[in-house]
């Protein structure tokens, strides 16, 4: 194992932190961490609720900054707006080499490396004193040798957006990579709209509603905020899948959210209310309209998948946050009522600390707590309102996913993580952070019976996820007539973390990004990192019990395809749950990381 490492070492290696797009464009750019600390020290106020913010916002921001920041802040404002408002075109060249060690690996092979090399262009241009501004990044990801999905740790988002549509140039396989955002209005009411990623939360890049790091889609929004009050309201296209995760993917799905946020006693305290709805194979104009969603819902007979939330934020002291979200899918008031909390409540929680002290070498220490009940954002989609069946392959318009990736947090139902996070400045123009995490997670299905199991087992291949997935859901197809098939074990009790085999993921990782210089004619980055991952029952995540290999028999015994005689139900069972246990296994994960960036 050290040889390999050494050898890993040597090799170049994986994951920029974060491309350089415009602001305007990717909530994951750097600004937003520094917005984020300014906000908690009380340098700028009146911050929009989505990210990313329009040019007009983001200078609103840096000019607060530049004009009552400390030295430090006022220096990393101006270069901030130098690559914001410096000119309209950028080129830049991108080049990563990754590398990825398992302890499952037999040898290092070309399937172990990655070398990705992408060109793009990217600029922001401004008309009319920022009343309309666009922000664009056009590129290409190009990949070669090994899995280009494979290079990240799990339970995190990739960094590229492309779709699965390449062409071949020599020994690469390229992809187009495009975001672009326009906004229209001033800084107070704001129409924006584009292809790019949205956030929306207390903690970057840690939402629960909508994640900063998911995969981007077309979207439209429209803002009217002022110091004491915001609402927002989004709509974005989604690209649907089948129900069980796999296969291509189509369109008409969508996604509608809003928010109102008050924030009372100076901004020392905030709380948002939140609604959003996902349906599809259709357009509902009426989910751009400021009015309740769930009201609307309800003329259609509750048949879109509708979420919940609430956001609460307290700044004590400058620099100090505490944050909670909460996201409900589904709450049974009464048994909550009859303190009865065994039963089915869908719901996400999210805990958070953050700190962010003036003029020091840490500018952000934050902690957050990660809960995920069962079945949340999770759901079912019948062939039609009466049939009751889920026939394999159908395309699912109500999940919480776009183009097979969760909108929220890429943390699956049933399950809890413990975050920290530093990031340190130590001199100019060099970045550190250093984070850990603790994630436990259990497999859903795990805990259901046997006459339950067996229907599963009975389907057919690709019928029903059991992986313990944003894809397993609490229905049976409904064969003998309109109405639902519920899972009793699943959709009458919570069976949050009860099952016997829990898989924990232990991540620690450092990234570092340092600038050699910053000339009229470029700017030179380089990037290193390393993250460790060890993966404890490693196993959990996969399907517990496939269909297509199990036939009836009709005396009360069963055939499992390649297995020689007759079982019962609870033999058969029993057969596939040793065999996933079984499999259950450890494993080491090492990625080390290193990237160079020119732009002009």
């Amino acid at each position: 194992m050290k040889k390999r490492i050494l050898i890993a070492t040597i090799f170049l290696c994986v994951l920029l932190t974060s491309l350089s797009a415009q602001a305007s464009i990717d909530p994951s750019h750097r600004f937003y961490e520094y917005a984020q600390n300014w906000a908690l020290q009380g340098l700028i106020t009146n911050v929009p609720p989505l990210r990313p913010y329009p040019l007009a916002n983001i200078k609103e921001m840096l000019t607060a900054v530049i004009e009552n920041g400390s030295e430090r802040d006022v220096e990393i404002a101006k270069q901030l707006w130098e690559e914001e408002t410096g000119r309209v075109w950028h080129a830049q060249l991108t080049v990563d080499a990754s590398t990825k060690l398992s302890s499952v690996d037999e040898s290092i092979g070309k399937e172990d490396f990655l070398l990705a090399i992408c060109p793009s262009a990217f600029g922001e241009l401004s008309f009319f004193n920022d009343f309309l501004s666009m922000g664009y990044d056009i590129g290409i990801d190009g990949f070669a040798l090994g899995n280009k999905h494979a290079f990240h740790p799990l339970y995190t988002n990739r960094i590229y957006d492309f779709a699965e549509d390449p062409v071949s140039a020599g020994p690469f396989t390229a992809y187009i990579d495009i975001n672009d955002a326009i906004s229209v209005g001033s800084t107070n009411v704001f129409f924006q709209g584009g292809l790019n990623r949205r956030g929306y939360g207390a903690i970057l890049e840690e939402g629960t509603m909508l994640n900063d790091t998911a995969f981007h889609t077309p979207n439209f929004s429209y803002t009217v905020q002022n110091s004491f009050f915001s609402f927002t309201q989004l709509i974005s296209m989604l690209a649907a899948g089948n129900s069980y995760g796999s296969g291509s993917y189509t369109f008409d799905k969508y996604f509608a959210f809003h928010a109102i946020e008050l924030n009372l006693f100076s901004g020392k305290f905030s709380i948002a209310y939140t609604e959003n709805i996902i349906f599809g194979e259709r357009f509902d104009p009426s989910y751009l309209l400021p009015v309740p969603f769930m009201a609307i819902q309800t003329l259609y007979t509750a048949a879109d998948n509708l979420q919940m939330g609430l956001v609460f934020k307290l700044k004590p002291v400058s620099g100090l946050q505490f944050s909670t979200e909460i996201y409900v899918d589904d709450v049974d008031v009464n048994n909550m009522l009859k303190l009865n909390f065994d039963t089915r409540n869908r719901f996400a929680l999210l805990l958070g600390a953050q700190y962010a002290p003036k003029d020091s070498v840490c500018t952000n220490v934050q902690a957050s707590y990660l809960m995920i009940t069962p079945f949340m954002y999770t759901h079912w989609q019948y062939e039609s309102a009466t049939s009751g069946l889920i026939p394999v392959g159908i395309i699912n318009y109500s999940d919480y996913t776009h183009y097979g990736m969760s909108m929220g947090t890429p943390v699956p139902p049933n399950s809890d993580r413990i975050g920290f996070k530093i990031n340190l400045t130590p001199v100019k123009d060099f970045n550190l952070s250093v984070t850990s995490s603790f994630v436990r997670h259990g497999n859903v299905v795990e805990s259901f019976t046997d006459s339950e199991a067996i229907q599963f087992l009975l389907a057919q291949k690709g019928q029903y996820s059991t992986n313990g997935s944003i894809f397993t859901h609490s229905m049976f197809e409904n064969t003998t007539g309109p109405g639902l098939n519920v899972i009793p074990t699943g959709h009458q009790h919570l069976n949050y973390l009860t099952q016997e085999h829990i898989m924990y993921v232990i991540q620690a990782g450092v990234d570092a990004d340092y600038t050699f210089f910053r000339q009229k004619w470029g700017t030179l980055s380089v990037t290193f990192g390393y993250d460790f991952e060890c993966i404890i029952n490693k196993g959990v995540d996969s399907h517990l019990y496939p269909g297509g290999q199990v036939v009836y028999n009709g005396d009360g015994t069963y055939s499992i395809e390649g297995v020689s005689g007759s079982k019962t139900q609870a033999e058969t069972v029993a057969y596939f749950k040793d065999a996933w246990v079984n499999a259950l296994h450890t494993v080491f994960n090492h990625y080390v990381t290193l990237g160079v960036r020119y732009t002009f």
